[in-house]
């Protein structure tokens, strides 16, 4: 383990979800809204929801009483105070049938209360300002013939939320799939601005993509995808995350992480990387800023170790999906399962 493990930025609440079989993406986006609104501190809440025939605009009622309501072009909106005073994610059913789901992000909020459009009983709400960043759910659905499970880890303060789901079955190894990241960053550059106050957030969506741990690779093209809104001060609200990507000490073609393949020679420890997000986009190079409690870890330490191992105390503060290593609650690590 680290010789010396970071002090955190922030404390941190947790859902573990249950092994379970394969399942659709409503039932994964059913689960993870649920979860959100279930925290014991800041927790996400309904701002608006329809069930394809009930519905309401920023009425705080929820009419997602279980995925039967998730109809074609049904929808809810979440809002939370700890990304800003109108930050707000919405989750879209657009084809039932076909389990077509996405989910938009806008720091300036959906429906005429924040200035936009209202929504119907089948037609989203639309935001004032941009459309916000679309992510399809593909990768919120179990491989068939596998167990799933997300794990959800939260800051109390609400500004960070991050989500994924581990896969086990006879074609996945425990894979880290379907990461869903809403947070604001640490020390961001004061010339980006999110739902118009200074300081940048990362936000970052599952895609249709072959490779399940993609989203954990510095540069990745995939993972390149993701990122940060520039309000410019107001309208038109710009996604600049092509040339976005997840960046560390020394990185320069593939992360530290990748480049030292095991602990390091002073005291035989695996070592923590920090995270920051840099813009390659002409007018935006640079570091943006650095994701809060947060690390890349060396992949020749294994899927599910937690730091410090047992019986060293206090024991599982820190756990490593894939290549990433966050915060944990002290728990065993329950990978493999």
């Amino acid at each position: 383990m680290p010789s010396n493990l970071p002090a955190l930025d922030k404390t941190w609440q947790f859902f573990h979800g249950v092994n379970a079989p394969s399942a659709s993406y409503k039932d994964r986006l059913f689960e993870f809204k649920t979860a959100l609104i279930g925290f014991a501190l800041s927790p996400w809440v309904v701002a608006s929801s329809s069930n394809g025939a009930a519905f309401g605009n920023n009425d705080d009622v929820d009419h997602w009483a279980s995925t039967a309501d998730m109809v074609t072009n049904s929808w809810v909106v979440l809002r939370q105070p700890g990304l800003g005073a109108t930050a707000q994610l919405m989750i879209r059913v657009t084809n039932a049938t076909a389990q077509t789901v996405d989910l938009a992000f806008n720091s300036f909020g959906f429906g005429a209360a924040n200035g936009g459009t209202d929504g119907t009983a089948t037609v989203a709400p639309l935001p004032a300002v941009g459309t916000g960043l679309f992510g399809s759910s593909k990768q919120l659905e179990a491989t068939a013939g596998t167990n799933h499970r997300m794990e959800i880890c939260m800051s109390t303060d609400g500004a960070v939320t991050r989500s994924n789901v581990i896969q086990s079955g006879s074609d996945v190894n425990n894979e880290t799939t379907g990461w869903i990241d809403i947070e604001l960053l640490k020390n961001p550059t004061s010339s980006v601005k999110f739902g118009g106050v200074s300081g940048a957030g990362f936000i970052r969506f599952p895609q249709l993509d072959n490779n399940p741990n993609s989203f954990a690779r510095s540069n990745d093209v995939t993972a390149r995808q993701w990122g940060l809104f520039d309000d410019l001060g107001g309208a038109p609200l710009t996604q600049i995350s092509s040339e976005c990507y997840q960046s560390t000490i020394g990185e320069v073609a593939a992360m530290t992480a990748q480049n030292l393949l095991g602990p390091n020679d002073f005291e035989g420890a695996f070592e923590f990387y920090p995270i920051w997000l840099r813009s390659n986009n002409l007018g935006f190079k640079g570091i943006l800023g650095v994701r809060f409690d947060r690390w890349y870890g060396s992949t020749a330490s294994p899927h599910g170790t937690t730091f410090p191992a047992p019986p060293d105390t206090p024991a599982n503060q820190f756990i490593q999906f894939s290549d990433h290593i966050l915060p944990w609650d002290g728990t065993p690590s329950n990978i493999p399962f």
